[in-house]
């Protein structure tokens, strides 16, 4: 007796029985939002978890918390990513989000082979060209900058500081033509070097750029 004859309480049961034993996207990808650790073993940082756990509301389980994870393709994910709306870095953290998912899944022996193959997805493509701001651009914003916070400009402009480590400096403690130690704690070699080799206030970028390196 085929499948559609049979009885309407045992197809009831069959379809019952299915779906426990049928892997959602959306249940094992909570879980794994919820159980993933680090390559050592240790918990996720709580802004990590809640991060995957929105790309996870907001991108990836709109269009498939009910499929079957044994139903998903290549070609599946290939329409998900090309018709997801998002910024190109809210785009690439949605699929790397969603290939370690399914990498997992792989691991777990779910699925015999990950269908997530889009080459260069975890990358976000750069929309436009990054310029730099001209000396009388700079000049501009350091003289609109409050006065505690003036210095940090021409600091970050031309000894190439990243956002973390300009956060990191202090008040300085010194002269007009060097920095102490207590005010830029572990940047201070570089950046001392940079300000004290200054010919003039305004220090000359490939000495900053060389402290560096």
């Amino acid at each position: 007796m085929a499948v559609g004859q049979a009885p309407r309480h045992l197809r009831r049961r069959l379809a019952a029985t299915q779906d426990r034993t049928t892997t959602i996207l959306r249940r094992y990808a909570e879980t794994w939002v919820e159980t993933r650790t680090t390559s050592n073993g240790r918990p996720l940082r709580r802004k990590t978890r809640s991060h995957y756990a929105y790309l996870l509301r907001a991108h990836i389980l709109p269009t498939s918390e009910d499929m079957p994870l044994k139903a998903i393709t290549p070609a599946a994910v290939r329409h998900w990513y090309a018709s997801l709306a998002a910024t190109p870095t809210a785009r690439a953290h949605a699929y790397t989000v969603l290939s370690s998912i399914l990498k997992t899944a792989v691991e777990d022996g779910e699925i015999t082979k990950t269908p997530c193959m889009i080459k260069g997805a975890t990358k976000a493509r750069q929309e436009h060209e990054v310029r730099p701001a001209t000396l009388d651009e700079l000049e501009v914003m350091t003289g609109a900058m409050p006065d505690r916070l003036r210095l940090l400009i021409p600091l970050s402009a031309w000894c190439a500081l990243r956002l973390g480590e300009a956060a990191e400096l202090r008040a300085a403690t010194s002269t007009s033509r060097t920095v102490s130690s207590r005010s830029v704690g572990p940047l201070s070699a570089p950046i001392a070097r940079c300000m004290s080799t200054a010919p003039s206030p305004t220090p000359d970028p490939a000495t900053c750029i060389s402290s560096r390196i």
